[in-house]
C-alpha cells in the first residue's frame, strides 16, 4: 500500500495534511446512503421496489417513483441545486421538510424511470427515507449500521458546531490567491454529500463493501449492476483500459474526492483533497502509471484549434487557453482559477 499527504491542512497555522486529516468527501457519501437503504431492504424494512409516495403521502407523482429510481438516478425528480433561489439558503440549518419543500412541487425533468440524471434531491429522500424507517437520525444509524461494521473509526456525517480532531478546512483558489471556502451548512447536502473521512477509512470501506461485510453477496450484486450512464446504485460502474472500475467522486466547497476500486485486481485509488483539485483526472493519471497504458502523443496545434472563446445558449462567456500539453479553462468575470483540461 502507497499513502501519502500533501499540503497543508489549514494554511493559516501552517499545519500539513496527513494521513489521518479528516477531509469532507461530498457525494462520496451517496455509496454509503444506497449500503444504509440496501441493508433495510435486506431487513425486510422496505423494497426497492416500494414507491416513494409510502414514505411521502402527497408526494406529486409519488406513485411512479420507486426507491429503485432513487438510488440509480432516473427519477427525474428536480435536482436540488437546479431551482432558482438556492444559493440564498446554502447557509441555513434547515429542517429535512423545509429541503424537501425546495424541489417538491417543481416539475420533473422527465417521465420518472424513463432517462438518467444525476440528482442529490433523491439521495436526500433516500437519507430522510432511512431516518423514517429505522426510527433514528441518519447519522446514528449510518455509524450504527455501516461504519462500525467497516472499522471506519474516522468517518461520520460532518457538523460544523462540532470540535472535531483533525479537521481540514476547505480552500479555493482565485484569481488573487487562496481563500477559505465559502461556507455551507451540512443540513443542505445531508445524506447526497455530508459525510467526512479519512484516504484510510475509504480503503476500509472498500475492503469491507466489496468483501461482502456490509451488505449481503445479492444486495452487492444489485448496488454493482449498472443501469443508464452506468450507474448502479450510488457508484458508477464503468472501466478502464479494459480494467473493470468501481467508484464515485465528489465535490463540495473546498474540497474534492475520488474513490475507485478494481475488483479483477484488489486494487484502489483514493485521493482526497481540500483545495478543490482536479483528483479525478489526477486518479487517472496514477492508474494510468499503475497499468503501464501508453502514453498517447498531443499535437499542439490541435490544442491551438480548440483555443478561444466560446459563448453559451444563456450567453455565458467561456474562454480556453492553451498552456503546455494542457487546455485552460475559465469564465469572463470567473474569479476561479482556471482549471486543466486534461487531454487522455
Amino acid at each position: 500500500m502507497h499513502k501519502k499527504a500533501f499540503g497543508f491542512a489549514n494554511k493559516e497555522w501552517n499545519i500539513p495534511n496527513t494521513i489521518e486529516t479528516k477531509f469532507r468527501i461530498g457525494s462520496n457519501t451517496k455509496q454509503f446512503t444506497a449500503a444504509a437503504i440496501l441493508g433495510l431492504a435486506e431487513q425486510g424494512a422496505l423494497g426497492l421496489d416500494d414507491m416513494l409516495i409510502k414514505f411521502f403521502p402527497g408526494y406529486p407523482k409519488g406513485d411512479s417513483v420507486t426507491i429503485k429510481m432513487l438510488l440509480n438516478h432516473t427519477s427525474g425528480i428536480r435536482n436540488i441545486g437546479s431551482g432558482t433561489g438556492f444559493n440564498s439558503v446554502l447557509t441555513l440549518p434547515l429542517s429535512k421538510d423545509s429541503m424537501v419543500s425546495l424541489f417538491k412541487n417543481a416539475s420533473y425533468e422527465f417521465t420518472p424511470g424513463t432517462r438518467w440524471s444525476y440528482n442529490n434531491s433523491a439521495y436526500f429522500l433516500l437519507g430522510y427515507i432511512v431516518e423514517k424507517i429505522s426510527g433514528k437520525t441518519f447519522r446514528s444509524y449510518l455509524q450504527e449500521s455501516v461504519l462500525s461494521i467497516a472499522g471506519m473509526i474516522n468517518s461520520g456525517m460532518n457538523n460544523l458546531d462540532s470540535v472535531l480532531k483533525y479537521r481540514a478546512m476547505g480552500y479555493q483558489k482565485t484569481r488573487s490567491g487562496w481563500k477559505n471556502a465559502g461556507y455551507i451548512s451540512m443540513e443542505i447536502p445531508f445524506s447526497a454529500g455530508a459525510m467526512y473521512s479519512t484516504a484510510e477509512d475509504m480503503y476500509r470501506w472498500n475492503k469491507a463493501l466489496y468483501g461482502g461485510k456490509i451488505i449481503s453477496t445479492e444486495k452487492l450484486h444489485q448496488m454493482l449492476t449498472p443501469t443508464l450512464n452506468h450507474y448502479g446504485y450510488g457508484l458508477r460502474i464503468d472501466s478502464f483500459h479494459n480494467h473493470k472500475r468501481i467508484g464515485h467522486s465528489g465535490n463540495i466547497p473546498g474540497f474534492a474526492s475520488h474513490n475507485v476500486w478494481f475488483p479483477e485486481n484488489e486494487l484502489c485509488v483514493i485521493l482526497l483533497s481540500n483545495n478543490e483539485a482536479d483528483v479525478s483526472a489526477i486518479a487517472e493519471d496514477l492508474e494510468g502509471i499503475i497499468f503501464q497504458t501508453p502514453k498517447v502523443a498531443i499535437d499542439t496545434l490541435l490544442l491551438d484549434a480548440f483555443a478561444g472563446t466560446y459563448r453559451s445558449s444563456g450567453n455565458t462567456r467561456f474562454i480556453f487557453s492553451r498552456k503546455g500539453y494542457s487546455l485552460r479553462f475559465g469564465n469572463k468575470g470567473c474569479k476561479m482559477e482556471a482549471q486543466k483540461i486534461y487531454l487522455l
